[in-house]
């Protein structure tokens, strides 16, 4: 005798993901970090800026478009340099380097530090001493002289810059993502895969990496205002971007330095654009901490 099976027929089951939940999770977010939101938004407002800069901009930031050190005014914002060139425009530029040297050395410090911690946390033994000693020694050698010697070697420019900033941040980001890694290990997920013949690396990609995001996220964001920090410290002692590419570092260099007593507004409006940059990535970090980690949700 056949015997009947019964049909059933799931009900229509609500997406959980798509843009209107992200919208949400970023609406709440911001309301119970509110420094963290305001980073966030300015994170936005910059990265547009480097997008549009030549339709933001009103003039070319080459362009000499009125007298030399002149003040703030209608026509020009932000006021002139010493060659009369717009300060706004250039600021304006300038976050292209900004954006591009601090995403770029954070996605290359988090690269890197991901292939070194999780492989010293999840294999141990002798590779993790060996590669534990390495990273000890990089990080404690001057990563000030390190850059200076390099660049100068090198040469100046975008590029090296973003490499060497990227390769210096990765051994300290790596600590963190091995202890992580060494957390998530000895899980029983890690145990059952395991006992199914899983590979290394499929442990590692596949069972790990998802489990470590979390702290990946953080370190990353807190990389992107350090290299914008180094990178204006490099340009304002003229071994960072090259000009005539505007970087704020370079404007307070160029005239800020020189000029302040005459021109204050030369340092002023680069000086704050970088401290909000870098202050909008370091909120943005430790409240992403703090929403991540279930440990800090309820302090």
């Amino acid at each position: 005798m056949q015997s009947e099976a019964t049909i059933l027929v799931a009900p229509n089951v609500r997406k959980v993901s798509g843009p209107g939940v992200w919208a949400r999770w970023i609406l709440r977010f911001m309301r119970q970090k509110p420094l963290g939101g305001f980073g966030l938004v300015f994170i936005v407002i910059l990265v547009l800026t480097a997008l549009f800069a030549p339709v933001i901009a009103p003039h070319d930031y080459s362009e000499r478009t009125g007298a030399a050190l002149a003040d703030p005014s209608a026509d020009h914002l932000m006021g002139t340099d010493k060659f009369g060139r717009d300060l706004f425009s250039r600021i304006v530029y300038g976050s292209r380097a900004t954006v591009k040297i601090g995403l770029g050395a954070a996605a290359l410090a988090t690269a890197t530090a991901l292939v070194i911690g999780m492989t010293s946390g999840f294999i141990g033994g002798w590779y993790d001493t060996i590669v534990q000693r390495l990273v000890e020694t990089i990080m404690s050698l001057p990563g000030i002289v390190i850059v200076l010697s390099v660049v100068a070697f090198a040469g100046g420019g975008e590029t090296t810059t973003l490499l060497v900033l990227g390769f210096l941040a990765a051994p300290g980001m790596s600590r963190v993502i091995r202890g992580a890694t060494i957390q998530v290990r000895d899980a029983q997920y890690i145990e059952a895969a395991r006992a199914v013949s899983a590979s290394t690396p499929r442990l590692i990609l596949r069972h790990t990496l998802p489990n470590i995001v979390a702290p990946t996220v953080v370190v990353g964001t807190l990389a992107v205002g350090n290299a914008i920090l180094a990178e204006a410290a490099l340009s304002f002692l003229g071994f960072g971007v090259n000009p005539p590419t505007p970087s704020w570092g370079q404007e307070l260099n160029a005239s800020g330095r020189t000029y302040f007593q005459i021109a204050p507004h030369l340092a002023i409006f680069p000086g704050v654009a970088i401290s909000l940059a870098v202050f909008s990535f370091n909120m943005l970090g430790d409240a992403l901490r703090d929403v991540l980690d279930p440990r800090l949700r309820n302090t």
